[in-house]
């Protein structure tokens, strides 16, 4: 959500005034919220996978456990 802001900052505040310094401190920004943007799409797709993996090896155990049970032996 930050770029259109960004975006009327950069407009408003930058070119419209002619202030350098203001577009630099907003392209700044931008490349920091594309970053932030980044780092929290890598966190999420590492965790959500880092789960399933999780609730595959818990499934996984969980039938082993109930096929070797002695209920479940035939002799």
């Amino acid at each position: 959500m930050a770029p259109p802001l960004l975006a009327k900052l950069a407009i408003d505040s930058g070119i419209e005034k002619h202030h350098v310094h203001t577009l630099v401190l907003v392209v700044l920004a931008f490349l920091l919220s594309g970053n932030a943007v980044w780092a929290a799409t890598y966190a999420q797709t590492y965790l959500v996978g880092w789960v399933g993996q999780r609730a595959l090896a818990d499934l996984r155990i969980r039938i082993f456990k109930h096929l070797q049970s002695p209920a479940n032996r035939l002799l």
